[in-house]
């Protein structure tokens, strides 16, 4: 978001390749690992090692994100700070997935996520872009 000419807030998008030489940062945390590859904040998928344990944990996260009932506070140019979407949960090749859209959610929501697939017992996190 930026201020318009008339003052107003005006969305836009930076959109930059990704570094063809990058390589993912992997973060230890004792009973996990997250590894991060380039994502963006609209478009990213996270990946677990083991099968959600505990839905409506997850579900309560995603809804409560969401902001249904419009009740977050109003993050910085009104932006609901809210995510947008957020896949079911898919497995492939031993790894469990969703894709989503935080929005304009802030970091915390990530932040919580992450806390909470630790909670359920997740050793490996993977945060990469959305497929």
């Amino acid at each position: 978001m930026s201020k318009g000419s008339d003052g107003l807030p005006k969305p836009g998008e930076v959109v930059v390749d990704i570094d063809e030489a990058f390589e993912a940062r992997e973060f230890n945390f004792g009973a996990f690992a997250v590894e991060v590859y380039p994502f963006t904040w609209d478009s990213v998928q996270v990946l677990v090692n083991g099968p959600i344990k505990d839905s409506r944990q997850l579900e309560g996260w995603i809804t409560r994100w969401l902001d249904v009932e419009d009740k977050n506070p109003p993050g910085p140019f009104g932006t609901s700070q809210a995510i947008h979407s957020f896949s079911p949960v898919e497995s492939q090749d031993g790894w469990w997935y969703l894709t989503g859209d935080f929005g304009s959610a802030p970091a915390d929501a990530l932040s919580e996520f992450i806390e909470l697939l630790a909670g359920q017992g997740m050793t490996r996190i993977v945060i990469r872009g959305g497929r």
